[in-house]
């Protein structure tokens, strides 16, 4: 087709011309900022023309068939080609060919310049881009719809022909309705979802008529009913909102009218979900479920508008909002109120492995067929059957059954009857007894049995009570108990190894038994009764029964049987009054026992707590000495107990480095001793990092002495030996007869716990001590001063050794301080040296700066040896005549110094005090006023020369001790020693010490020669012999009875070889100690083929008796480690509680009873040490305070009830329990809340 045609064609097809204008964008590249349309619009012809040929310098880019118009001409142009102008330029060049006038094209064409109409529908091919608002009537699209910038499934929107449409977001403002809404498959709810009996969806509310309309479809019929209980949750632009009300009046199918909850302000609101969860009187629409994110929750009986612990059939999920009873049921996740199952029940042990089967209870046994874990009783035992299916009769011997839980013990027997009236007055009584001195004598021994003994403090306490002031000179009669501590125990667990490279991996290795001696079936992977267990580094099991440590796991026996009836109230007995009381007995003389606690072996200071050392003093003054010397100390608390086990070994960390503890030696802290420091010497140097190789800086070390300083110069030698005595004095006047002694006697009671109850006269832990005027001793635990004989628990193992290195594991530190005292840091916060070294070990770079985070161990030597004894004196010059005696006066010790007493200083009495820490002897006799007055008192604690006929010295040596007449012996003077002039004589042995250095032995003979020594008696037979044989010293004598025997080291007692020290025996097989008094009542310490390591047996009597009487200690403290067992008991139980006398045990905390009023009326127990109530809740409302500490226990309540006021019975409810309260409601059945005396029991663990 030429040129020409083409023209006159688009003439033609200009009543129908469709102008692509969106195409011509993308068609035509701009140049300049001329309009582009469906007509190109020149300000001038000229303009046009230029266009149209293209020959300016800048390239155009008409186009054939361009449509063009001119300002002010109303003709349009087409673009057609200009063969006039040459193409070699490479561009298209056209001419201007006008087709129509300006009346013609507003009939056919669309304006771009002003707003015009299309009269027909326009197609546009190649799309419409609309860059303002496009707006239409009616839009129809036959293809999709979207954004410019759509991309499938990441930008911009989409709606297909199909239907589908695809949008970032999309709000709907009220309704959307659909058959199937679907997203991401899954199905998320934020709030609460419901199913219940009611609820709906509400299109319009009234608030001012509290009216709403739910939206339903036709035909459908609203769920909600008069007095349900509805809740919904709504956002009202400032939040999520939560609306209570009550349906109370159905206007129509879709119209109700509501009441708000009492106190609420939010209605329900448009387009609201909202739920009838329950309802006031209808029990039908009562039941509901709902499911949170946490939890999903099943309710019955929903009557009120709070959802109550009674409420909840199930809840499975998270039950930290759940508190039942009382208990937090935090952990947990379900709790179901009934349950019916079928089939067995099978609960996982924590070891992740094991199943065992729960049981099914049957009750009392009865003749037929039972299944697999049937439980039931039988003849006072529990059972459980271990077989498929049976018929057998549970017994001891029975295969198909599993004894469970054994018979309890015998109840036991009733109570004393009452006590018959009071008899007739009886006859006089004859004379009185008179009063009898008791002394009491402590001995101490290496040896269980007190053989030998002396008295110096040893492992072993002997006591004896006699009426001789003479010290009994056997060992058997002493009661002898362990004084000193035993060895503690087993330290605890080192602490964690630091982490290294390259670990060792540890395996734990379990097998079960039924016996203890064997494993059970399929090599003991079976359990059984007993679980054994060990660790060590190969992964394979032992199949050596003796490998394995064993513990018993079955369960205890059952609960003691119950107690039995009341005995018959006792026979009237005899009428008859007291008879006069007998004459008074003879004065005896009265010793007292002092007791004291100290931290330090001297006692210095000391208390009366109990504590690591014991102090003892026996006085005839009922005040105890105040100075700590007066004391004999002994340690009580037990020793250091044995090193602790390996670390365990430390968990493999992530690229961790491995630390290394440097220590180096120096003998004067400035340089390393011999061989670089590696030499020990008087200083230790330390430091750690982590570089194998040990520096050679001094500087790089901390040091610290370890070595400690010269001892302090001994004592001054002893003084010169007595000069000549001096011509006997004459014989002064007798002292005044001194006031007669009251009698006391002591008293001993041993117990195994602290408080003395119960006790007992054998030796146990505890031992009690009491002084009474009375020879009959205390039955009361309570009348005895109670304290710790056994020795504590030793402190805590040493650190374990450092554990082996694991892999790649984390770095650790060793942090250190030092202390002068050990409780308090040296200056500069512990950096500077001192007396005592802290330790320990973490991976934290920074040092603690708690004292208590430290292991202190004391690193200064101890004092260095007391000095050598200094040279003898010369030789005293003799004595003058001494002058004569005066009238003596008795010592009475005051006590502490108080004001306002009278003191005295006369021929009958001289008093002493102590004031400040010194004793003072009494000048002139004087009453006390409110400040010491010490010109009436003289320091009696200094060291000086005494001449007088009366002396008194605490704890004092004496150099020169020179009398006419000195007697040693008892108050009474009926035995004892007279010293005189320069003879000593006893004056009922008649045995003397003479002037000229014999002994006369009165009745007996004592032959003393060059080789040997005879003792011989009055009958002519040789008592004891001392000789010397092939130059060893030897005693030959058929018995010796003996207080202290020396043995030195080396010598050998049978198998026990005598040390250093003490006493060691060669051989296991023989450290044992047997006191076989016959086949069934012996005492056996590790005895051969005993399971324990005393084994005590006494067939005719008590095997162990322990008592107490102080009020403050126990007879008896058990303590199982780690959570063992403290006491396996067999054998028939009695545990009595007097009057008076606390109750404090887990079971049964403590039981009372609450006034209607609220008040605490009376109780039972100790377990809660402190009871109150209150009735601060309305009627019926009860809350009853305690300090239990915890809420692991259980509350029964039983509500008692007045017939008089026709009321039938009541019930009890628990409202909330806590750790210091728990609340009570009594209901009536008929009268609802009411005020109702009730009695309580706690039940559950006491308070620890």
């Amino acid at each position: 087709m030429n040129k020409d045609n083409l023209v006159n064609v688009l003439l033609s097809g200009l009543a129908s011309l469709n102008i692509p204008g969106a195409s011509l964008a993308i068609q035509y590249r701009r140049t300049s900022d001329r309009p582009i349309d469906a007509t190109d619009t020149w300000n001038s012809m000229e303009d046009a023309l230029r266009y149209a040929r293209n020959t300016d310098a800048e390239a155009y880019v008409p186009y054939f068939g361009q449509a063009i118009s001119v300002k002010g001409d109303k003709s349009l142009y087409l673009l057609v080609e200009d063969e006039t102008i040459s193409k070699e330029d490479g561009r298209n060049h056209f001419k201007l060919h006008k087709v129509s006038t300006e009346e013609v094209a507003d009939a056919k064409y669309l304006s771009k310049v002003v707003e015009d109409t299309a009269e027909k529908l326009i197609h546009f091919k190649g799309g419409i881009d609309v860059i303002g608002t496009l707006t239409a009537c009616i839009a129809k699209f036959s293809g999709d719809i979207s954004s410019a910038n759509y991309a499938s499934k990441l930008l911009g929107w989409i709606i297909k022909a199909s239907g589908d449409a695809e949008f970032k977001s999309l709000r709907v403002n009220e309704f959307l309705e659909a058959d199937e809404l679907r997203y991401n498959r899954v199905s998320v709810i934020a709030g609460e979802e419901w199913n219940a009996p009611g609820g709906g969806i509400i299109e319009s509310v009234n608030t001012s008529s509290q009216t709403i309309t739910l939206k339903l479809e036709p035909g459908e019929l609203a769920s909600l009913a008069v007095d349900d209980i509805c809740k919904g949750i709504f956002n009202n632009q400032t939040g999520f909102q939560t609306a209570y009300f009550r349906i109370t009046e159905k206007l129509s199918n879709s119209t109700f009218k509501y009441v708000l909850r009492s106190g609420a302000s939010r209605h329900p609101a448009k387009l609201m979900h909202f739920v009838a969860y329950g309802n006031f009187t209808n029990a039908d629409r009562q039941r509901s479920s709902y499911s949170t994110q946490s939890y999903s929750r099943y309710l019955v009986g929903v009557s009120d508008w709070e959802i109550k612990v009674g409420m909840i059939a199930m809840q499975l999920g998270d039950l930290s909002n759940l508190k039942l009873f009382g208990l937090d049921m935090t952990g947990h996740s379900a709790y179901l109120r009934n349950i019916y199952m079928s089939g067995t029940i099978k609960q996982l042990s924590q070891d992740g492995v094991t199943e065992v089967p729960v049981t099914a209870f049957k009750g009392e046994w009865k003749s037929g067929t039972y299944f697999y874990y049937d439980e039931v009783t039988h003849n006072g035992s529990t059972y459980i059957c271990i077989e498929d299916k049976t018929n057998q009769e549970p017994s001891e011997t029975a295969t198909d059954w599993l004894k469970h839980v054994s018979k309890g013990d015998k109840g036991d027997k009733g109570d004393k009857g009452a006590t018959g009236p009071k008899g007739e007055t009886g006859p006089t009584g004859s004379q009185g007894i008179p009063g009898t001195s008791q002394f009491f004598h402590v001995k101490y021994s290496a040896n269980s049995n007190g053989n030998p003994m002396s008295d110096t403090p040893n492992t072993y306490i002997g006591t004896a009570v006699t009426t001789s002031s003479t010290a009994p000179t056997g060992y058997a009669s002493y009661k002898w108990v362990q004084l000193k501590g035993s060895q503690g125990p087993k330290g605890d667990q080192g602490i964690k190894g630091p982490t290294g490279a390259n670990g060792q991996t540890s395996y734990l290795h379990i097998k079960y038994s039924d016996n203890g001696t064997t494993f059970t079936a399929n090599n003991g992977e079976t359990p059984g009764a007993y679980i054994g267990q060990y660790t060590d580094f190969t992964a394979a099991d032992s199949t050596t029964f003796s490998a394995y440590t064993w513990t018993k796991v079955k369960g205890d026996k059952g609960d003691k049987g119950d107690k039995g009836d009341k005995g018959a109230t006792g026979a009237t007995g005899p009428k008859g009054e007291t008879g006069p009381t007998g004459s008074q007995g003879i004065p005896g003389t009265s010793q007292f026992f002092h007791v004291k606690y100290s931290a330090n072996s001297n006692g210095n200071p000391m208390s009366d707590t109990p504590n690591t050392y014991i102090g003892t003093a026996v006085t005839t003054s009922s005040t105890a000495p105040t100075g700590y010397a007066s004391y004999k100390w002994v340690q009580l608390k037990g020793s250091q107990g044995p090193k602790g086990d390996q670390g365990i070994k430390g968990p493999t960390g992530a690229n961790g480095q491995t630390s290394y503890l440097h220590i180096k030696y120096s003998d004067n802290g400035t340089t390393f001793t011999a061989n670089n420091g590696e030499t020990p010497g008087a200083y230790i140097g330390q430091y750690t990092d982590f570089t194998a190789a040990d520096s050679t800086t001094f500087s790089a070390y901390t040091w610290t002495k370890v070595k400690g300083d010269k001892g302090d110069k001994g004592d001054k030698g002893d003084k010169g030996a007595t000069g000549a005595t001096g011509p006997k004095g004459e014989t002064g006047p007798t002292g005044s007869q001194g006031i007669p002694g009251t009698s006391q006697f002591f008293h001993v009671k041993y117990s195994a716990n602290s408080n003395g109850n119960p006790m007992s006269d054998t030796p146990n832990t505890y031992i009690g001590t009491a002084v009474t005027t009375s020879s009959t001793a205390p039955t009361g635990y309570a009348s005895y001063k109670w304290v710790q004989l056994k020795g504590s628990q030793g402190p805590k193992g040493d650190q374990g050794i450092k554990g082996p290195t694991g892999a790649n594991g984390q770095t650790s530190y060793l942090h250190i301080k030092y202390s002068d005292n050990g409780t308090t840091f040296t200056a500069n916060n512990g950096e500077t040296p001192g007396a005592y070294i802290g330790q320990y070990t973490d991976f934290t770079a920074a040092d603690s700066t708690t004292f208590s985070a430290y292991t202190w161990t004391k690193v200064k030597g101890d004092k260095g040896d007391k000095g050598d004894k200094g040279d003898k004196g010369d030789k005293g010059e003799q004595g003058t005549q001494g002058a004569t005696g005066l009238p003596g006066a008795l010592i009475r010790p005051r006590g502490e110094w108080k004001a306002s007493t009278a003191y005295v200083n006369n021929s009958q009495y001289r008093d002493t005090v102590i004031y400040n820490g010194n004793t003072y002897s009494c000048k002139i006799s004087h009453t006390s006023s409110s400040s010491f007055d010490s010109t009436k008192w003289t320091l009696f604690n200094e060291f000086i020369n005494v001449a007088t006929q009366l002396l008194v010295a605490q704890n004092a040596t004496i150099d020169i001790l020179g009398t006419s007449g000195l007697f040693v012996g008892n108050l009474s003077k009926t035995q004892g020693w007279m010293m005189k002039g320069a003879s000593i004589k006893h004056n009922v042995t008649g045995l003397e010490l003479t002037a000229d250095g014999k002994i006369d032995i009165g009745k007996g003979t004592l032959i003393l020669s060059a080789n040997n020594t005879i003792i011989r008696g009055t009958s002519g037979g040789d008592i004891a012999i001392f000789k010397e044989v092939n130059g060893v010293p030897m005693i030959d004598a058929k018995n010796i009875n003996t207080e202290n025997l020396v043995v030195k080291t080396g010598a050998s007692i049978g198998k026990w070889k005598v040390t250093a020290d003490g006493l060691a025996i060669n051989g296991q097989n023989y450290a044992n100690i047997d006191l076989n008094i016959s086949g069934n009542k012996f005492l056996r310490i590790n005895g051969r083929g005993d399971t324990g390591i005393m084994v005590i047996r006494n067939d005719a009597g008590s095997g162990l008796s322990i008592s107490t009487a102080s009020s403050s200690s126990k007879a008896l403290s058990i303590l199982a480690q780690s959570y063992g067992m403290a006491i396996d008991s067999t054998g028939s139980h009695k545990f009595l509680q007097r009057a008076g006398e606390k109750w404090d045990a887990p079971g049964a905390l403590i039981a009372g009873r609450v006034s209607a009023g609220g008040s605490i009326e009376n109780t039972w127990g100790n377990g809660v040490t402190s009871i109150s109530a209150s009735r601060n809740r309305g009627d019926g409302g009860y809350t009853i305070y305690h300090n239990l500490g915890h809420n692991n226990y259980y509350v029964m309540v039983t509500p008692t009830c007045y017939w008089d006021r026709g009321y039938t019975w009541a019930s009890a409810m628990i409202l909330e329990k806590t750790n210091s309260y728990f609340q009570v409601d009594i209901i009536h059945t008929t009268a609802g809340s009411r005020n109702v005396a009730f009695e309580f029991v706690m039940i559950g663990r006491n308070k620890i």
